[in-house]
């Protein structure tokens, strides 16, 4: 046309030269123009390099290469192959120019070269994870364990696709795969000993967990337990019971009951059981067993012991006296509940001193004689479980020395029938006996003289007395010989048978026995009166005075002090 051109065909890619020049009517020509030009109608080509699918890079860079040199490189990521493009970072390579969040993409590129030729869109779809998983171990998995070949369990986050477990002494050393996406059990047995299981696992975009670590022990050894230094008997009601163990327990489990059962509760400490409350008498059995950390149980110990918490009692006997007369007396006394073991003292009362095993189980007398004097019997017992009773005691007095007698001061001659007889007692004597020519003894009348009971006969007889003390000491015997005269002497008087008319006369008297002593007196008949005199038999006598009526009195006495009397009647007449 008159302003433009255009070739009649296709022209090939190649470099050009447009020329033009005009003519007007009068054919004139203009000058001839020139237009260089290129003809590229080739539409450049984009191919996406080796990405990977899964990336753990929130900015991930993407390769791509192109052909037909393109001047204009467009890029875009989004989550579906839609949405504006935008400058790729550079010719051949794109990164996002901030992070993406996990997730699916689709990144887009296209290219345009000079002449404008444009290429087809390319795609890649990836995803995006820069989440790192995580491992939790049970808590459930053991810290101590007797299996030697643990089963540990874990659980993980984000799906991880590998993991790794390493047991070790340390925490240290290589991984091995799992043995499985939530376990983990060593391929053989381990010793006893500590450990330390380390796990950690890694997804599919390369995202690795922190490592996690659970320390734990290995136990197979049983531990064991005994009896320690336990009475058999005792008198505790709570008794502290003792036991051994072996292999560091952790758990230690008590019982104590009548027989080998029942349920175990804690004991008391890792050493001893106490129990709760008071055990009544009789015999328990003591069981205890323990645990270890890794829950090996040992075997089960058993003691067998009684219990006797009664404290038994002692009983002074009633009967024991509280005055004896002998040095060595026996004391007894009675208990309760079996003593084994008998403590006795005697001590001056108010003194002290140590005690010694009794005699008897029932009784006690002294090694040695004791003294005269007050003392105090004391005693205790203990039983096989040591129970000890209160101290009973008994106060006495020691009286062995025997009181004595000795006769008083008495006549050898008594004229009464009934005579007193004198004695001195000596040593507190509180009995005192007498008695009269062997007959029965019996009380005294006082406690220092003795009148017969009965008339005693005139003749010889003897008077024995003896004492006793409240210890019931006994003097010797002591004995008196005396005389009894109680029958006064018979006397017969004579004189003168007719009136007597003279100022004496004579009188004569016999006396059946001998005499010591003769007094006469002579007074008027009927009225004895007027002292005796001295007289003789056949002597001369006043008579009167006066004529009257008259006695003539002639009184004896005898040795014993017995008198005698005659008598004479008479008569006086007036002298011429």
């Amino acid at each position: 046309s008159a302003t433009s051109h255009q070739p009649a065909s296709n022209l090939a890619d190649g470099a050009y030269v447009l020329s033009v020049y005009v003519q007007d009517a009068a054919g004139n020509q203009s000058a001839t123009v020139d237009h260089g030009f290129s003809i590229d109608a080739t539409a450049p080509t984009v191919t996406l390099g080796a990405n990977p699918s899964l990336f753990n890079q929130r900015r991930p860079t993407f390769g791509f290469t192109t052909t037909d040199n393109p001047t204009q490189f467009f890029c875009r990521i989004n989550t579906t192959a839609s949405g504006p493009f935008t400058a790729c970072t550079s010719p051949t390579t794109y990164q996002p120019a901030s992070n993406l969040a996990d997730g699916a993409y689709v990144l887009s590129v296209y290219v345009l070269d000079a002449a404008g030729n444009q290429s087809a869109t390319v795609s890649h779809g990836f995803s995006i994870d820069a989440t790192a998983p995580t491992v939790t171990l049970s808590p459930q998995n053991p810290t101590a364990t007797s299996n030697r070949r643990p089963t540990f369990a874990f659980s993980t986050t984000d799906n991880p696709t590998e993991h790794y477990c390493r047991i070790n002494t340390t925490a240290s050393g290589a991984f091995t795969a799992c043995t499985s996406a939530t376990s983990h059990q060593p391929a053989s047995n381990l010793a006893d000993g500590a450990y330390v299981l380390s796990v950690y696992v890694r997804d599919a975009a390369g995202n690795q967990s922190p490592t996690v670590d659970h320390p734990f022990s290995i136990d197979g050894t049983t531990p064991t337990v005994s009896i320690g230094q336990n009475p058999q008997l005792t008198n505790q009601r709570r008794p502290v019971l003792q036991f051994v163990t072996t292999d560091n327990p952790t758990q230690f489990f008590c019982r104590i009951n009548t027989t080998a059962s029942g349920p175990f509760t804690a004991c008391t400490s890792p050493t001893t059981y106490q129990p709760a409350s008071n055990l009544a008498d009789g015999g328990h059995v003591f069981s205890v067993y323990v645990q270890d950390a890794a829950g090996n149980t040992s075997a089960t110990a058993s003691f067998t012991f009684s219990v006797d918490g009664t404290v038994p009692t002692v009983t002074m006997s009633p009967q024991n006296p509280t005055l004896v007369n002998i040095r060595r007396p026996y004391m007894y006394f009675s208990t309760t509940d079996n003593p084994n073991q008998f403590y006795c003292r005697i001590a001056p009362v108010g003194g002290g001193g140590g005690f010694s095993s009794c005699t008897t189980p029932t009784s006690h007398t002294p090694i040695a004689d004791l003294a005269d004097g007050t003392y105090t019997f004391a005693v205790y017992v203990r039983d096989p479980a040591g129970n000890q009773s209160a101290t009973v005691t008994h106060d006495f007095t020691v009286d062995a020395t025997a009181p004595t007698v000795v006769m008083g001061q008495n006549a050898s001659l008594f004229n009464v029938r009934r005579p007193v007889i004198n004695f001195l007692p000596g040593g507190n004597p509180t009995i005192f006996r007498c008695r009269f020519d062997n007959a029965p003894f019996g009380a005294c009348t006082t406690s220092s003289t003795h009148q017969s009971l009965t008339n005693l006969a005139d003749g010889s007889h003897t008077f024995e007395v003896y004492v006793q003390d409240a210890a019931f000491n006994t003097s010797a015997t002591a004995s008196f010989q005396f005389q009894i005269d109680a029958t006064a002497p018979t006397v017969s008087v004579s004189g003168p048978t007719t009136t007597v008319y003279t100022t004496t006369t004579v009188f004569r008297w016999t006396v059946n026995e001998a005499i010591n002593q003769t007094g006469c007196r002579s007074y008027a008949r009927g009225f004895p009166s007027g002292g005796y005199g001295s007289c003789s038999s056949g002597g001369s006598w006043p008579v009167g005075p006066g004529a009257g009526e008259w006695t003539f009195e002639v009184r004896v006495r005898d040795a014993a002090g017995n008198y005698g009397y005659g008598y004479f009647n008479y008569t006086t007449g007036v002298l011429g």
